[in-house]
């Protein structure tokens, strides 16, 4: 489980934090803060906003299988900072 908090950690840094991880996805920035990983509605929106490396299957191995794609897993650590 900590693998994919750490994987939302790293979509809400890349997309420029809380409020424009938000913005960009039509949420409330409360929402994006209680994340324990990528919300599977979010998946394919999160891809089409930060491409290559950011797949569904990647940013969350623990539905691979449900999603019919093979596992993978890598990205780089980090903590959603909410205040």
């Amino acid at each position: 489980m900590e693998d994919l908090k750490l994987i939302a950690a790293n979509v809400v840094q890349k997309l420029g934090g809380v409020r424009a991880t938000a913005r960009a996805l039509g949420l409330s920035p409360s929402g994006v803060c209680r994340w324990k990983a990528v919300p599977m509605p979010q998946l394919n929106k999160v891809h089409a906003l930060l491409g290559e490396g950011y797949e569904p299957e990647t940013l969350r191995p623990d539905l691979a299988a449900q999603m019919g794609h093979k596992r993978a897993t890598g990205h780089s650590e980090g903590e959603v900072a909410c205040r």
